[in-house]
């Protein structure tokens, strides 16, 4: 690991000056009072499946926290097979680049070594197109929401012990319902970032890019440094703010970081791993090379992390 004692106090104090002027957040207990853990299940022709195939997709019926109609979760379930371990299932939040990849490989591993698995493949009403700065707290809000609808759903369904699993842009989502329900026992990231306006106003994501460019003109603002003090005024779901908030948290976590990403910046890889004082393992190689890189040599160590973790 090519980080040294110089490089981290350093980030340490850059993030302590930024934090001091940190706008106010939503509380813990108003993005609680936004979930409701009503749900109902159907299969993708409409009518109920007791999780019988080994994979099969899934519509989850549950509360938009934003308008309170319901809403469609949709999901792939994957049975364990092997040596089961019992009651055991992580839940894999997509990056949604490389949902028919990455994370169909991912899954098919974990389910292989006995270990049930939700892929989450859409959340309806987290999509909005439009330039409203709000809106990321919008998708954030219902990004957590239809998490812990899953978390429900394997709750119903049997499974006691919950890990959640996100890779690049998805990790920042699985931080926060990693940070705000305590059911999910474990967690592993493949890149992310606790930060979402930081990231909003730096990463060369091309749809991030896109969004950036076309805010700073329709809105007129001249600078980047004014971008992203607009977007820290507008933005008030920081996982961030809730993984720091519980720094005695005895779940463990495992981070896997790229030491050249400019997609999901380094700076706030390292920051997010010192968060869940995650067992941390960094890799060279920008954001694409190591999301690449990993799903082949690392695929096993992450299995072995659930493996151990969730086995009770």
């Amino acid at each position: 690991m090519r980080l040294t004692k110089i490089i981290k106090n350093f980030i340490s104090k850059i993030f302590v000056a930024r934090n001091s002027q940190q706008l106010m957040t939503w509380s813990r207990e108003q993005l609680c009072k936004a979930y409701d853990p009503t749900i109902t299940l159907k299969n993708s022709n409409g009518g109920t499946n007791l999780l019988t195939r080994v994979v099969q997709s899934l519509k989850i019926i549950g509360r938009d926290p934003v308008n309170g109609k319901n809403r469609e979760v949709s999901i792939i379930f994957y049975a364990a097979r092997g040596k089961v371990i019992p009651r055991a299932a992580v839940i894999i939040q997509s990056s949604m680049e490389s949902l028919s990849t990455l994370d169909r490989t991912y899954a098919t591993e974990l389910c292989s070594a006995g270990i049930a698995v939700v892929l989450i493949t859409r959340r309806e009403g987290t999509d909005e197109t439009n330039l409203d700065f709000s809106k990321h707290d919008r998708e954030s809000l219902r990004t957590l929401v239809a998490t812990r609808q899953v978390v429900e759903f394997l709750s119903i369904h049997g499974y006691g012990s919950i890990g959640i699993f996100g890779t690049g842009l998805g990790s920042i989502d699985s931080a926060l319902a990693f940070a705000i329900d305590s059911r999910i026992l474990t967690a592993a990231f493949v890149t992310g970032s606790g930060r979402v306006a930081d990231v909003l106003a730096e990463s060369d994501d091309p749809a991030i890019k896109k969004l950036r460019v076309a805010r700073m003109v329709h809105f007129k603002i001249p600078s980047l440094a004014e971008y992203k003090e607009r977007l820290r005024n507008e933005i008030h779901i920081e996982p961030l703010s809730f993984l720091k908030a519980h720094t005695q948290d005895p779940r463990s976590a495992l981070f896997i970081s790229a030491d050249l990403d400019t997609t999901l910046p380094t700076l706030y890889q390292i920051e997010l791993a010192d968060a869940l004082s995650a067992r941390h393992i960094q890799l060279s190689g920008n954001h694409q090379d190591i999301l690449k890189v990993t799903v082949i040599h690392y695929r096993n160590e992450i299995t072995k992390f659930f493996l151990d973790n969730l086995a009770l």
